[in-house]
């Protein structure tokens, strides 16, 4: 068994952890009034016109139902999207974007483009597309064995 410093999938959890405790300071001390989950929900929101439903954000945000759930009840709170009912099929929530909810966007945008900018400093521009060529790839493969092994 290889040891975790040589493991990928380590390295990779590792990174993704330690750049979100980094983007969740920043976002505390900048006093954005979300989190980075409720970021990600905001922003899928608004990039795919300003509404998904909930297995949809279930899906693109990787999250189980009940932690999507506590996500989306905590951004109906503070009044930055609100829940409907799907007009093709009423059993379906669909989530959408509130103008409150655009004006975060707004507001923490330019907070998360600067946070990339910080993180890409240590990439030249080809390691970075290297890098996002390599786990593009990787996500792909996942699918694959996802798919096959569920059939």
């Amino acid at each position: 068994m290889e040891s975790l410093d040589k493991s990928i999938s380590f390295a990779l959890n590792y990174t993704t952890r330690n750049m979100r405790r980094y983007a969740t300071e920043a976002m505390n001390r900048e006093k954005a009034g979300i989190t980075v989950d409720q970021w990600g929900v905001l922003k899928l929101l608004h990039e795919h016109g300003g509404m998904l439903n909930n297995s949809q954000l279930t899906e693109r945000m990787l999250k189980d139902r009940p932690t999507l759930t506590r996500i989306v009840d905590l951004l109906c709170k503070k009044g930055l999207v609100r829940r409907t009912t799907d007009k093709d099929d009423r059993r379906r929530m669909q989530i959408r974007l509130t103008a409150k909810g655009n004006n975060s966007i707004a507001k923490v945008s330019p907070l998360v483009d600067r946070l990339r900018k910080e993180l890409g400093k240590g990439l030249t521009k080809k390691e970075h597309d290297e890098l996002h060529r390599i786990l593009k790839r990787l996500n792909e493969k996942i699918e694959t064995l996802r798919t096959s092994s569920s059939s």
